[in-house]
């Protein structure tokens, strides 16, 4: 974004040590992601505090797969007991301020809970206790769902996704830092493996590159938060384009979550693929996808963005 288990894969945490997560003979040491995107229950039910790390940020705030995750990550712990054997399906974020370094709070509203579906309403808003009218600095809703006709395998239809772009392997793609001065500060915590579609070529030219998170635990499987996020890792296409830097911001953000990512092999990055759809008077639209190494569509994500100046 210019500026992704089960519910237990996170929580329970020890409330005395954020530092770990799992329960029991299962608890380990947490991720540089999982702190950075660890909520917290409140005294108020339905709010979760979240302590927005420093060395995350993109621009004056946190980059934008950081609250996206935080907001799955409370989405999961509400729907533990609440809405069992449902996963993330869809969400739908609204980006209307950065958010900064510091506590946040992040507010869950169950909106409907059917047999199969729930749908989620989350507002995230700067300080662990706002009042009522504190501005909401991210706004998303996030639609869990549990599995359907098993026997359907949509892969092989006709009509079914389109095959994975071509690239070579992952391990055979140096992996080359974007991080500051010459990148985002959250860029350090990323692996990138760029196959095409390098910022600044002022040419256009779809971006494809291998993406992770540097710090993982690869006994451990994917999660919807990480997905989620690294769906947002990469750099816009709109920067391929360019000659200059020039910053942008994303307005709005929809993700797809399409695969289970339990079903992800930790071991191996995703493919991340972005597109340029179309522009008009400064505002852009652009696809993103991820792609698994085996060449299923992990996540479909489009991001309506505008260049500030």
């Amino acid at each position: 974004m210019a500026h992704g288990s089960t519910p237990d894969s996170v929580a329970p945490r020890r409330p005395d040590d954020p530092g770990r997560v799992g329960a029991g003979p299962d608890q380990r040491a947490a991720t540089a992601f999982e702190r950075a995107t660890s909520v917290r229950p409140t005294d108020d039910p339905g709010t979760w505090a979240w302590a927005v790390p420093d060395g995350w940020q993109q621009g004056r705030g946190a980059y934008g797969g950081l609250p996206v995750a935080a907001a799955v990550r409370a989405v999961e712990r509400q729907a533990a007991d609440a809405d069992p054997g449902t996963r993330l399906r869809s969400m739908s974020v609204e980006i209307l301020a950065p958010v900064p370094v510091g506590d946040t709070a992040v507010t869950v509203t169950a909106l409907r809970r059917g047999s199969s579906v729930a749908a989620y309403d989350v507002a995230v808003r700067a300080d662990a206790a706002p009042t009522p009218d504190a501005p909401v600095l991210v706004h998303a809703a996030v639609t869990r769902g549990a599995d359907r006709v098993p026997d359907l395998d949509l892969r092989s239809a006709p009509w079914g996704p389109p095959p994975a772009p071509v690239s070579p392997s992952w391990a055979d793609v140096p992996v080359v830092p974007v991080e500051a001065p010459f990148g985002p500060v959250f860029g350090q915590h990323v692996e990138f493996r760029p196959v095409s579609g390098l910022p600044l070529q002022g040419r256009p030219e779809d971006v494809l590159a291998w993406v992770r998170f540097r710090d993982r635990d690869e006994s451990r499987p994917y999660d919807e938060a990480q997905v989620a996020a690294l769906a947002d890792a990469a750099w816009p296409v709109t920067l391929v384009a360019l000659a200059t830097m020039r910053p942008l911001v994303t307005l709005t953000f929809t993700l797809d979550l399409l695969v289970d990512p339990a079903t992800l092999d930790p071991r191996q990055p995703l493919l991340h693929h972005g597109r340029l759809v179309a522009g008009d008077a400064g505002y852009l639209v652009e696809i993103r996808q991820l792609w698994a190494p085996d060449g299923r569509l992990v996540t479909h994500n489009v991001q309506t963005m505008a260049i500030i100046r």
